[in-house]
C-alpha cells in the first residue's frame, strides 16, 4: 500500500491535504481532510486497464464555483450533516424511542 499527500487547496486560510491511496493491485483513491471529500476512484478492469468510476474535481476550488453549488453541493463529501443525523435517529431506535420532530 502507497500513500501520497499533496496540496490540494486551503479553505479559511487553512491547507487541505489530497490523500492518494494506492495498493498493488491497481486500485486507487484521492480522498481530502475536507470532509473526507472522495476526489477519484480508479479500479482495474478485468483487463487490467485502469477505470474511474468516482469524478471530483483536480481543485479545491472548483467545488465552490455557483454553478456547482447549486446543483450538487454535496457530491462525494462522506461527512456531513446526513451521517450525523442517521446516527442520532439510528442511536434512538437501537434505545428503543421513537424520534419526535422539534
Amino acid at each position: 500500500m502507497k500513500t501520497i499527500e499533496s496540496h490540494f487547496g486551503k479553505f479559511e486560510g487553512q491547507e487541505v491535504q489530497l490523500y492518494t491511496l494506492q495498493n498493488d493491485c491497481g486500485m486507487q483513491v484521492k480522498i481530502t481532510n475536507y470532509g473526507a471529500t472522495i476526489t477519484s476512484i480508479v479500479l482495474p478492469r478485468k483487463n487490467g486497464n485502469p477505470e474511474e468510476i468516482v469524478f471530483g474535481f483536480d481543485n479545491f476550488e472548483s467545488y465552490f464555483v455557483d454553478d456547482y453549488q447549486t446543483n450538487a453541493p454535496y457530491f462525494v463529501v462522506s461527512i456531513g450533516y446526513i451521517i450525523f443525523n442517521t446516527s442520532a435517529v439510528a442511536t434512538a431506535i437501537v434505545n428503543g424511542l421513537i424520534p419526535k420532530n422539534g
